[in-house]
């Protein structure tokens, strides 16, 4: 048994004698490194470690006839028929380096047939490889064929980014080919992709539960109604609508107090108001009496002589506190910023909302943040994950931070009831193009190596706008506060369809019912509809506003217009 083993061995070698001693050389080691360019064409830089058997003789390597900017680091000569046939003579040299580059082009941008092709006149033994591609790929993207038969296990290569290297172990004969096929904007599916794929849809159908459990509120009737809220203040039915009062709705209020008789708006010339107070709190609601305080309280001042004796003697100043009767125009904007600064926090805190809305439901919106922070960290990293690349792990984390502070803003700041304002639409519109913009510039390479990631993409798109809206809508209300939900849509019903009969109806039981709208419709939204109903009814100018000229309704909200402006634009230092 022993004899036949070494006798099939020595048959074998004699055979492979034989077989290359036909040739005048063999190559020990080929070394090839292929760069696809953006622009298409492909660079290629050979190492050539040859063993002659005789001290004079030709190495030959066969290249297309178009190829392009070939340089060889010895003397050589080219034929040209069809093809151009390069020679290289040793020179004496039995182990020579040979070095060649050139480059040849390619007309196929989505997908490359990358040969690595013995052209040479002998046999290979062999062959390492060095493939750069213009855009990352992954395993999937790649397969190696020789003969026309899959390959790629005989292979042992490995990917980084857009880098494929390589060695082929099996010797390659003259004519020989390896093919890397290379083919973009494929689908294929792996466990990232389809936890890319997946995961926002399971997110968004968690989210939904949680709305439904947490979000959603009572059913109550919603009933057409002209009753006004009157125990609740213009704040109330902010913080009832919109879960937050903001500096906007506070404008409401000043009108609710001076239609009550504590204010009046006096308009000295265009653009010039001043406020006076007409007489001293005589309610029981926190909201109207800290409101009057803070607009006509006195600024106390210490001199520098009671600041001395305050830190020598340590005596405590107490001043009486004395409010003003007249607030001038210099004046006003700071008062005014002076009452958001005081009331604001204290009609948006915890208690005051736990009235109207399940403080436990409020506490689930942060669950609904985290999965949109999750989402959008999932789509832009997990494609470098697969090609390796955890380089940009930050840039995906500084994005999806980024982002969601944006979006999260944008859905707090946009009021659902004056959606129909092209401010608000410019900026809801804007905010979410530039975000997904952004994130589409980040994932075009994984567009090009994986038709799914843009499936995904869009996917988890509408998940985030899906999980926003959920979450615009949540906490849930208490059974008071969806009543009083009602109440308010009961009367913005009335608002939006009442005809001059109904408004006939309601002013000949109270005159100053328009008067009393006033200050709601500015927090309710539809300040326009109520401008309708004033032209429709034959309305006096109220006694707690006079105007720079003879009134009219025109005149009048034109200078409630002017009023608010002044408010809320004006710098206060």
């Amino acid at each position: 048994m022993m004899k036949k083993i070494l006798y099939i061995i020595s048959l074998f070698l004699v055979c492979l004698t034989v077989c290359y001693a036909k040739e005048d050389y063999r190559i020990d080691k080929y070394k090839v490194e292929i760069s696809v360019n953006s622009d298409n064409n492909i660079d290629v830089k050979e190492d050539v470690s040859v063993s002659f058997h005789k001290l004079k003789g030709t190495l030959k390597k066969e290249l297309p006839y178009n190829v392009m900017s070939l340089k060889i680091n010895t003397d050589y000569d080219v034929e040209t028929t069809n093809k151009k046939v390069v020679s290289i003579d040793n020179n004496g040299v039995i182990n020579p380096l040979y070095s060649l580059t050139y480059t040849l082009p390619n007309s196929n941008h989505d997908n490359y047939d990358i040969d690595i092709i013995n052209s040479y006149d002998s046999t290979i033994l062999e062959t390492e490889f060095v493939v750069n591609l213009p855009s990352s790929i992954t395993k999937d993207n790649i397969s190696f064929v020789y003969e026309g038969e899959d390959v790629t296990d005989d292979v042992n290569y490995k990917i980084v980014n857009n880098k494929i290297t390589g060695t082929y172990k099996k010797a390659l004969m003259t004519g020989d080919k390896i093919t890397l096929k290379v083919k973009y904007k494929q689908v294929y599916v792996n466990s990232l992709n389809l936890l890319v794929l997946i995961l926002p849809i399971v997110l968004t159908i968690i989210s939904y539960l949680i709305w439904y459990r947490y979000g959603k509120d009572l059913n109550v009737n919603i009933v057409k109604s002209a009753n006004l809220p009157k125990e609740l203040t213009p704040l109330d039915i902010a913080l009832v609508q919109n879960e937050n009062v903001k500096d906007d709705d506070m404008f409401g209020f000043l009108i609710y107090m001076a239609n009550k008789g504590y204010i009046k708006i006096i308009e000295e010339k265009s653009n010039e108001f001043y406020l006076e107070r007409v007489k001293d709190y005589d309610g029981d609601n926190y909201q109207e009496e800290v409101f009057l305080k803070s607009l006509f309280k006195k600024t106390l001042k210490v001199s520098l002589s009671e600041y001395i004796d305050l830190v020598s003697a340590k005596e405590k100043i107490e001043k009486e506190e004395v409010l003003e009767n007249k607030i001038d125009n210099n004046e006003l904007s700071y008062r005014y910023r002076r009452v958001l600064t005081n009331l604001l926090p204290v009609v948006n805190n915890d208690e005051e909302k736990s009235v109207y809305y399940e403080l436990e439901s409020d506490k689930k919106k942060n669950i609904l943040v985290f999965f949109v922070a999750f989402i959008l960290i999932l789509i832009t990293l997990v494609p470098f994950i697969e090609i390796n690349n955890l380089s940009l792990f930050p840039l995906s984390i500084i994005y999806s931070v980024v982002s969601l502070k944006v979006l999260v803003t944008l859905v707090d700041y946009i009021d659902i009831n004056e959606l129909h304002k092209k401010r608000n639409k410019y900026y809801l519109v804007i905010s979410i193009i530039v975000v997904f913009i952004i994130c589409f510039i980040l994932l075009v390479p994984s567009f090009r190596r994986n038709l799914i990631y843009s499936v995904a993409f869009l996917i988890s798109l509408l998940s985030v706008l899906v999980i926003l809206v959920l979450y615009k809508y949540m906490p849930k209300r208490t059974l008071y506060g969806s009543r009083v939900y009602a109440k308010i849509e009961g009367l913005k019903i009335f608002i939006d369809t009442c005809d001059k009969e109904s408004l006939d109806l309601v002013t000949k039981k109270n005159k100053s019912y328009l008067y009393d709208l006033l200050g709601y419709s500015y927090v309710l939204g539809n300040t326009n509809k109520v401008v309708n109903l004033f032209k429709m009814s034959e309305v006096k100018k109220p006694s707690w506003y006079k105007l720079k000229s003879e009134f009219s309704v025109m005149k009048f909200f034109n200078s409630l217009n002017r009023l608010k402006s002044n408010l809320s634009n004006k710098d206060v230092n």
